[in-house]
């Protein structure tokens, strides 16, 4: 089963467009930065046994036309939004599932809401680190996108090419090539893809006076946290997003969470390899054995 259904939820200045399948516990699952909602697709196929909502979030896929403000409170609202639409149904207590700053941004949704979210599922989120809490800063990486994003192809063929030279698309499959082809619009001459730079742009500068607000979020947890934490960095460096002094001092922040590692791992591995996708929803589903 894939996220081929969507709805519409009404937010400021128009609506959110959020894919879901399956049936079961509600997930809402939240992308990274530069991502859309079919970065959670192969887990879709996977976790069957959960309703998995994945939105686009503000500026992104097929929410591209909401207007600004960008940036983290205009996601939270948007959000907010969602979790009422969902709660409408009497659903009890979700989980949140989030993927890099999807991940930070799942954390103080969590803050915001702790009557609504229930666990958190945290894969390669972008947490901070000690230094980060200090200095209150939150450092989001946004990967040299912007020529792809606010350039005019002749052709699919042609926005390919030049997809392929970014990290999250080095390995090309069929599902890297489907979430391509979601971002793009437009005939022969006028190909472009639909994110809006200015988006990402927002979130990262935004991100960046966050540290501590997300830190003392972790540190108020009351619920359940799995994290999922890749090997390898952006680009498969030895380097990981989320560094070992990190995770030694996330978990006495949070001593309750499970931490798992997949060293085999990158950022973008974790999410669009099937075997790294198998571990994923293993602990989403809370069967932390079954990818074995």
């Amino acid at each position: 089963m894939h996220l081929v259904d969507q709805i519409k939820v009404d937010v400021h200045g128009g609506t959110l467009t959020v894919a879901h399948s399956g049936e079961g516990p509600v997930v809402l699952a939240l992308h990274t930065t530069t991502g859309n909602h079919l970065s959670w697709d192969m887990l879709a196929a996977q976790a069957t046994h959960v309703h998995l909502l994945a939105p686009d979030l503000r500026g992104r896929g097929q929410s591209s036309g909401l207007p600004g403000p960008y940036g983290i409170d205009s996601h939270l609202a948007d959000l907010a939004a969602v979790l009422d639409a969902v709660s409408g149904g009497d659903c009890g207590p979700i989980t949140v599932l989030g993927h890099g700053s999807g991940g930070a941004l799942g954390i103080l949704l969590a803050a915001a809401h702790p009557d609504q979210v229930g666990r958190l599922v945290l894969v390669d989120a972008r947490l901070p680190s000690p230094a980060e809490v200090d200095s209150g800063a939150l450092t989001v990486e946004l990967p040299s996108v912007r020529e792809r994003l606010e350039a005019t192809f002749g052709s699919r063929a042609e926005y390919y090419a030049l997809a392929r030279y970014q990290p999250a698309f080095a390995a090309w499959t069929a599902h890297i090539q489907e979430y391509v082809d979601y971002e793009l619009v437009g005939g022969s001459g006028t190909v472009r893809c639909r994110t809006r730079y200015a988006a990402l742009e927002a979130d990262a500068l935004d991100w960046i006076d966050r540290g501590t607000q997300v830190a003392k979020a972790l540190g108020a947890l009351r619920v359940p946290a799995v994290f999922l934490r890749a090997g390898r960095g952006m680009q498969a460096e030895p380097q990981p997003v989320v560094s070992v002094e990190t995770v030694r001092w996330l978990a006495g922040l949070v001593p309750a969470a499970r931490w798992v590692s997949l060293p085999d791992a990158n950022h973008y591995t974790i999410i669009n390899s099937a075997d790294h996708v198998r571990q994923v929803a293993a602990e989403l589903l809370g069967e932390p054995g079954r990818h074995e």
